[in-house]
């Protein structure tokens, strides 16, 4: 049966009852700090089930609901014929695939993920979504440069819906897939800006290829 208490009573609970066991269960150290940095209060009610391991998901789930609107149900787009559907509840996402280590390492360094739960992100399909999501949960970048890398994924896949660039890639029998091109005009993202986008061909011979095809993008209004 779920309880609402504070985060600071749900780990005297923790603490005290042994027979309570939640996976992950170290993150919750750290929510008091997270509350305090996005200006969430710091008695904050968390609906929970102590019978359940998934207790500590449970935590971030709300988090993430209070952060960013979105819920344990929210459909996020997923790679079909996976094993999974064509989307995918957020609850599974974190749950199934472990995703939530480095959702909670982002809201322990103060970092923004709106960008990640953006309603046009989600909008855009399931390669856009990982490519963006693998992008600002990459600790091994500056959190400017993943977010910079995440936005160009935006910026093409929305290219390509919208036919501004058209992706020519194919397929060879020395060198496999080669990626290409075509097109160009501007876009608008998410973050209010627009960016400029123009699509080039691979460079080579069929025997030796140098270089394959790929999207410059520049923003446009600085």
């Amino acid at each position: 049966m779920e309880k609402s208490k504070k985060i600071t009573e749900w780990l005297e609970v923790l603490e005290s009852d042994r027979n309570i066991y939640w996976s992950d269960s170290k993150y919750l150290q750290a929510v008091p700090s997270i509350l305090k940095a996005y200006n969430l209060p710091q008695d904050m009610q968390f609906s929970l089930d102590p019978d359940s391991i998934w207790g500590t998901r449970s935590v971030l789930l709300q988090l993430l609901q209070a952060l960013y609107g979105v819920t344990a149900e929210t459909r996020l787009p997923y790679f079909a014929g996976r094993g999974w559907e064509s989307s995918i509840t957020l609850r599974n996402f974190l749950f199934a695939n472990m995703h939530d280590g480095p959702v909670w390492a982002a809201l322990e360094k103060e970092e923004d993920l709106s960008l990640l739960f953006h309603e046009e992100v989600r909008e855009l399909g399931a390669l856009a979504f990982f490519c963006i999501s693998s992008s600002l949960l990459n600790h091994k970048e500056p959190y400017v440069q993943r977010h910079q890398s995440a936005m160009r994924e935006i910026v093409k896949t929305k290219a390509l819906k919208l036919g501004v660039i058209e992706d020519r890639g194919y397929n060879t029998v020395r060198n496999g897939w080669v990626s290409s091109y075509a097109g160009a005009g501007e876009v608008q993202a998410p973050d209010g800006h627009t960016y400029y986008i123009e699509g080039y061909g691979p460079k080579g011979t069929a025997e030796w290829l140098r270089q394959e095809g790929g999207v410059t993008i520049k923003r446009v209004n600085i």
